[in-house]
């Protein structure tokens, strides 16, 4: 069995964006849906959490934007992805 190195990425903007980055994200929402859960049951600021998942949504966005950008300018992306999966 022969290793093969990974094909290098070319150089340029939205190239370089990891399918792992979504995990992370979730996890942060359920950090901002915790926070505003206790805010109910623990007199806690409820602001905190609607700043939390309001910052969470917009990073979200940008990484559906970059992943799909990905996407359109080399579809052979996804079996590359699903491969390291």
């Amino acid at each position: 069995m022969a290793f093969h190195p990974p094909k290098p990425v070319p150089p340029g903007l939205w190239r370089r964006t990891p399918p792992a980055i979504f995990p992370s994200i979730l996890g942060l929402f359920g950090l901002g849906l915790a926070w505003r859960r206790a805010s109910v049951r623990l007199d806690l600021p409820s602001e905190v959490g609607e700043v939390i998942l309001g910052e969470i949504t917009g990073l979200l966005g940008f990484a559906v934007l970059a992943y799909a950008v990905k996407l359109i300018r080399r579809p052979a992306v996804m079996a590359e992805d699903l491969a390291i999966l």
